[in-house]
């Protein structure tokens, strides 16, 4: 009976001890303050620090703070009023302003500069799972840098006018860089570094990079994601995936939904293989997009336009595929070449609209078209074969060849070099736009009054033009052209002299981006009588809105719209006095 007394009072003291051994370790966690003028507990942060053990806050009050802060354990490092009242700057400018060694730490709302010396930084991380969040990181060596360092989390950041670069990473896998803003450095935007070695499964989303060197620079990128980057105004490249002068092999990097404008190469791949690129918009650049000795890339659904030199550029490239993208007003379309050629690079439904479409500075022998397959196709046809080859003058092969069975491809193949031939070009739309009163079908308007009409505009292709005409039986009174605004073609107001009395007509005409057009109707105002029975004198001498359609109205399957959604146009009727 002894000892099973004593046993039992064995694991209750335990289970005490557990006990305040947990709320001793949760009372750990306390809150630490800063303030430079000495209300708080510590006027600096390294002294806060020091004092301070894992998981405590440490709260740093407005006021400019000199110091180089070393961060070895697990803190939350918060401003409380934030970057533009609370600045740190470097004591010793050949030392970090802020170095972190530990994992999980957070460095919140700081604004960081004078850390200048060699591979100095704003702040350093050569731990892991850390945040830094709201920071200004400016006129250092380097703005934010990790160094050997997985699973942080850089958002909302911004990082300008470092001597190199804004950030900077060597040898780090598994971080989110996340919203932050990165100009004006000196070489580098943001620069992952290899050193020779392969940094693995990095994301960069929504960041916007600009007024650098060279704008996001990946050297040695592995399984890596850029998502929705604006990158513009970069003395040399845009983005940069390049493994060149490295002896490994790395692929399988995903570029989706990013603007490059206004660089010298909007995105640039350089022995990398197998990289997705989706959804990018590359304008303005002296080369949209350009591919170097790679392989087994992927471009889809980028919008590539107005760039200098080439659209896409393949340098001894092979086993590529350009499909569904458009490429348009640049001065070639898509070139092919290099020292070894490129060849076996599937290039289908694409949009072309260049100078010079296709380009080949070396033999290089390309596969242009797929077999017919149901659509719909680059231009809302209903198969999927070869491209679509216009030109801005309308003399392209899919503007002028004949597509006389209506299957939506040409009835001659196209041939742009030996080897190269597009078995299928897609034929252009040869039908001008629908357009069709929705209403009013009959109204009485007075003097003054304000006539709105809807009519819907429909087209196979995109609408370029609509144009609204009011005349007399002889003359053009008012010519207006519309406006697109959010898919709508608008004018805000015609005013109509209706003096003498007689019919005046409003004709809408559109056209399609092929040069197709469509008269809409003849639509009539009949104004005030001055002779007794001549059939003028409806409703006591008001002026009268008679739509007449000059054309039959489709009644069978709905149009596929691609390009405008309606149109209204208002217009004023007044009598001259």
């Amino acid at each position: 009976m002894r000892e099973n007394v004593d046993s039992h009072r064995f694991w209750i003291l335990l289970a005490s001890s557990v006990v305040l051994v947990l709320l001793s370790s949760v009372s750990l966690a306390a809150e630490i303050t800063v303030d430079d003028d000495g209300t708080e507990d510590y006027t600096t942060i390294q002294a806060a620090v020091n004092a301070a053990v894992d998981d405590d806050t440490i709260l740093v009050y407005p006021g400019t703070y000199s110091e180089n802060v070393d961060v070895g354990k697990e803190l939350n490092i918060t401003s409380v009023g934030g970057v533009s009242v609370t600045h740190v700057y470097a004591d010793n400018t050949d030392k970090d302003v802020f170095h972190i060694t530990a994992d999980s730490v957070t460095i919140n709302g700081f604004n960081m500069s004078r850390a200048t010396g060699t591979s100095c930084s704003g702040i350093r991380i050569e731990g892991n799972h850390s945040t830094i969040i709201n920071n200004i990181v400016s006129n250092n060596k380097l703005g934010i840098t990790l160094f050997i360092s997985d699973n942080n989390n850089i958002t909302g950041n911004t990082a300008s006018g470092n001597n190199y670069a804004g950030i900077y990473l060597q040898l780090s896998d598994n971080n989110d860089l996340n919203d932050n803003i990165v100009s004006e450095n000196n070489q580098y935007g943001i620069y992952l570094a290899s050193a020779g070695g392969i940094s693995r499964s990095n994301n960069f989303i929504n960041n916007t990079v600009s007024k650098n060197n060279k704008g996001i620079f990946l050297q040695s990128p592995q399984d890596s994601t850029l998502t929705d980057n604006t990158v513009f105004n970069n003395t040399n490249d845009g983005i940069t995936l390049d493994s060149f002068g490295d002896l490994f092999y790395v692929e399988n990097n995903t570029l989706i939904g990013n603007t490059v404008l206004n660089n010298k190469n909007g995105i640039y791949i350089k022995k990398i293989n197998g990289n997705a690129l989706i959804g990018n918009i590359a304008l303005d650049n002296n080369n949209g997009i350009k591919i170097d000795y790679s392989y087994y890339n992927n471009l889809t659904q980028n919008n590539i336009s107005n760039n200098t030199d080439n659209g896409v550029h393949f340098v001894s490239s092979h086993e590529n595929r350009l499909v569904n993208n458009t490429i348009l007003n640049n001065k070639i379309g898509l070139r092919l070449g290099g020292y070894y050629g490129s060849s076996n690079n599937f290039v289908g439904n694409n949009y072309f609209n260049n100078s010079n479409n296709a380009y080949f500075d070396a033999d290089s022998d390309n596969h242009w078209n797929t077999t017919k397959t149901t659509g719909p196709n680059i231009i809302g046809g209903p198969y999927i074969g070869g491209n679509f080859w216009a030109k801005s003058d309308g003399s392209g092969w899919s503007q002028e060849k004949a597509d006389n069975d209506g299957d939506g491809f040409c009835d001659s193949i196209y041939e742009l070099s030996d080897g190269n031939i597009d078995y299928l070009p897609l034929a252009g739309d040869s039908t001008g736009p629908s357009v069709v009163p929705i209403s009013p079908m009959e109204q009485t308007v007075g003097p003054g009054e304000l006539l709105e009409l809807n009519v819907s505009v429909t087209d196979d292709s995109e609408i370029s033009s609509v144009v609204v005409n009011v005349s007399s039986v002889n003359d053009t009174i008012n010519e207006a052209v519309l406006s697109n605004v959010n898919g709508y073609w608008v004018n805000n107001s015609i005013t109509l002299d209706v003096n003498p009395h007689g019919m005046y007509n409003l004709s809408i005409n559109a056209t399609d981006e092929f040069g197709n057009s469509n008269t809409s109707m003849n639509l009539s105002v009949i104004g005030e009588s001055t002779t007794p029975g001549d059939g003028n004198e409806e409703d006591g001498g008001n002026f009268v809105y008679h739509p007449q359609p000059l054309f039959d109205v489709p009644t069978g399957n709905p149009l596929l719209l691609v390009g405008v959604l309606g149109l209204v146009v208002m217009f004023f009727v007044r009598r001259r006095e």
